[in-house]
Protein backbone atom coordinates (compact mmCIF):
# COMPACT_ATOMS: atom_id res chain seq x y z
CA UNK A 1 0.00 0.00 0.00
CA UNK A 2 2.91 2.35 0.72
CA UNK A 3 4.09 1.77 -2.85
CA UNK A 4 0.91 3.36 -4.20
CA UNK A 5 1.23 6.28 -1.78
CA UNK A 6 4.74 7.03 -3.02
CA UNK A 7 3.89 6.42 -6.66
CA UNK A 8 3.22 9.67 -8.58
CA UNK A 9 -0.53 9.65 -9.13
CA UNK A 10 -2.01 12.41 -11.28
CA UNK A 11 -5.78 12.76 -10.87
CA UNK A 12 -8.22 15.30 -12.32
CA UNK A 13 -9.11 18.36 -10.25
CA UNK A 14 -11.75 17.74 -7.61
CA UNK A 15 -11.45 13.97 -8.00
CA UNK A 16 -10.52 13.00 -4.46
CA UNK A 17 -9.38 16.25 -2.88
CA UNK A 18 -12.34 16.23 -0.49
CA UNK A 19 -11.12 13.09 1.25
CA UNK A 20 -8.47 13.34 3.99
CA UNK A 21 -5.20 13.36 2.05
CA UNK A 22 -1.83 12.49 3.56
CA UNK A 23 0.57 15.35 4.29
CA UNK A 24 2.93 14.29 1.49
CA UNK A 25 0.14 13.82 -1.01
CA UNK A 26 -1.53 17.05 0.12
CA UNK A 27 1.67 18.98 -0.54
CA UNK A 28 1.79 17.69 -4.12
CA UNK A 29 -1.89 18.42 -4.73
CA UNK A 30 -1.49 21.80 -3.01
CA UNK A 31 0.67 23.15 -5.83
CA UNK A 32 -1.38 21.20 -8.39
CA UNK A 33 -4.78 22.46 -7.26
CA UNK A 34 -3.36 25.83 -6.26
Amino acid sequence: QQSQDQAPVVRPQGYDHRRPISGARRAKLSHFIG
